[in-house]
């Protein structure tokens, strides 16, 4: 069994995380001089990572702006693939490979409440997914018996389905643990939450023996209607910007 993940996102992240993070300790508070104006005062911020299941790796800036209520924007990245895995689902005869393919990267901008001196938030908001795809592959490892004739996996065939959410843009809705903004220069905290997904489109594609299949499509698509929300838990490790 193999796992893959996809790279250039990787850094394309790790590279915005570090030019945040010079950018912002490199900006010094300003004073607007002009007496028609009123002073200006850089707005306390974070800078943060974090991973779980709404990404493998993800970078967020946050910014109170006021002791209650806060903002975060942040991009995740999540491009998950799995071949190769083998199961019977613990209940079959037979043992089939399967391949997993899971991508939903997006960019988020998220609202906060805080709560009890900001270590309990209310969080809500949405996230634009520039990929929001499952794929995913069956087939049989070992040979079958049908009618007495003995066929081999290729010859049986194997089942494929994709799962394209047509809209990219989720609503999103959680709480969290642990302040946005660290009290000290770095602190811990925990999101647990869900996206609220699109109805999905469905695609099958079957070979062989299992081919037309594509009459099935509809019931499945249906099927996966009742399961949109997707469930977030995700650690976030944050740095304070003075």
């Amino acid at each position: 069994m193999n796992f893959g993940i996809t790279t250039p996102i990787l850094k394309v992240i790790t590279l915005i995380f570090v030019l945040l993070f010079v950018s912002l300790n490199t900006i010094d508070a300003q004073e607007i001089e002009a007496s028609s104006y009123p002073k200006v005062v850089k707005a306390v911020k974070s800078i943060a990572l974090n991973a779980g299941t709404k990404g493998i790796l993800g970078v967020d800036l946050g910014m109170n702006l006021n002791p209650s209520f806060g903002l975060r924007v942040g991009i995740n990245y999540f491009d998950l693939s799995v071949n190769g895995y083998e199961t019977n689902l613990n209940r079959f005869a037979y043992y089939a490979d399967i391949d997993l393919t899971l991508k939903q990267s997006n960019i988020e901008l998220l609202a906060e409440y805080a709560i009890n001196d900001g270590k309990f938030r209310v969080v809500t908001g949405f996230a634009f997914f520039f990929n929001n795809t499952l794929r995913g592959k069956v087939q049989l490892r070992d040979h079958f018996t049908l009618n007495d004739v003995d066929l081999t996996p290729e010859e049986i065939g194997y089942f494929q389905l994709t799962a394209d959410f047509s809209s990219r843009i989720s609503p999103y809705f959680g709480i969290a643990f642990g302040k946005l903004i660290p009290s000290n220069q770095i602190n811990l905290s925990f999101d647990l939450g869900t996206y609220y997904k699109s109805k999905p489109l469905v695609e099958i594609d079957a070979t062989n023996v299992i081919r037309n299949n594509d009459l099935n499509e509809d019931v499945i698509e249906r099927n996966i209607t009742q399961y949109r929300w997707w469930p977030v838990l995700s650690l976030r490790l944050a740095y304070k910007i003075n």
